[in-house]
């Protein structure tokens, strides 16, 4: 009777969330009524429960949500702070990839760009522009340089120590960091040659969306995105969630926002996120060919996921929160992991690998 009442409650979010126009396919999501998936909620259940797990789960298979629950607190050191839920808001990190990839693809296939363009197109006084296109941005290829992961090398050193404090105090920094001195940091590999996971490619990217459509990239996402998807809990805003987190010295920080543009800095919930990849994997996003592009891989990424074996995924790990959100093509099935924890205290990709065995009954 337990997991019957379980599975009732985890089917009504799905047949409750509202229709959009990209969303027209969720009519036919009808009420699971036999076991199919009983058990395998009652053990996924099980096993976040006794891994003490805190943040939100959501699976589908389809159209069809099978599993979405959240578990424990929204801010661990307010004893008053609302329990979290399927509608609780992270930051998501590097899985703001796939969306960026998906506004230049968007913008291909309206004709206003082309892949194959180079940055001296659009960064006219860039040493490298010549050297490099958009395609290597998208497929992490460029050889660029890395202001959040490696700020010491991208920034002369009194400015990297600066940005660093500032992070940890949530101080602002200039919108315009980045590109004060994007032009005069060497490349740290030979455009073309190989991949090298690079923050870099997608914030130009983000700057690109902003040249040809003459938006700030936060209205174009929201616009092409977040409100064509109907991801109303969604936004861009410097911790715009309503779950906080906490590093081992009990610290609550983020990124800077103009570090983050166009590569980490989406907040959205599991039920935000389970409406973009149905709405990107059935077309209401790109047509067949952009998303056949933006799923091909070249030399290990594809644009703004791992692709390949048969599923799609990225995974994002910010100051304090994780996540992990993978796309099983075969048989359609999703599954994306949030946590207002760090990587270092729990790690969303081995969760998300679990829940697949148990849906596989491995474990």
């Amino acid at each position: 009777m337990k997991n019957k009442l379980f599975m009732a409650s985890v089917l009504l979010c799905a047949i409750l969330i509202p229709l959009t126009a990209c969303q027209s396919s969720y009519e036919s999501v009808t009420e699971i009524s036999d076991s199919r998936y009983e058990e395998f909620a009652a053990d996924t259940d099980g096993y976040l429960e006794k891994i003490k797990f805190q943040g939100a789960v959501l699976v589908s298979v389809g159209d069809d949500i099978i599993f979405a629950k959240g578990y424990g607190s929204s801010d661990e050191k307010d004893p008053d702070s609302l329990p979290l839920d399927i509608h609780s808001t992270f930051e998501i990190g590097s899985m703001t990839k796939q969306m960026t990839a998906a506004c230049i693809l968007g913008l291909e296939e309206k004709g206003l760009l082309d892949t194959s363009d180079s940055l001296e197109k659009y960064f006219p006084e860039y040493a490298y522009g010549q050297d490099i296109t958009i395609d290597m941005l998208l497929h992490m290829r460029s050889g660029l340089d890395d202001p959040i992961n490696s700020p010491r090398t991208f920034f002369p050193e009194d400015t990297a120590e600066e940005l660093i404090s500032a992070e940890l105090e949530n101080r602002p920094v200039p919108e315009d960091i980045v590109m004060q001195y994007f032009y005069d940091v060497p490349l740290r590999g030979k455009p073309g040659e190989r991949m090298d996971y690079c923050n870099m490619n997608y914030y130009l990217l983000a700057c690109i969306v902003e040249q040809v459509s003459g938006e700030s990239f936060d209205d174009y996402i929201r616009k092409n995105i977040f409100d064509k998807c109907g991801m109303t809990e969604s936004n861009t805003d410097f911790q715009g969630t309503t779950s906080k987190a906490y590093d081992s010295a009990g610290r609550y920080y983020s990124i800077p926002k103009p570090l983050a543009k166009g590569s980490g800095e989406v907040n959205s919930s599991v039920i935000d996120l389970f409406k973009w990849n149905h709405a990107l994997y059935t077309g209401d996003i790109l047509g067949e060919e952009a998303l056949e592009k933006m799923l091909r891989s070249e030399k290990g990424y594809a644009c703004g996921l791992f692709s390949g074996g048969g599923t799609a995924l990225h995974g994002g790990s910010t100051d304090v929160f994780n996540s992990y959100g993978i796309y099983y093509m075969q048989d359609e099935m999703l599954i994306i992991v949030l946590e207002n924890r760090p990587i270092e205290r729990s790690n969303s990709t081995s969760i998300g690998g679990n829940i697949r065995k148990y849906y596989l009954g491995m474990i």
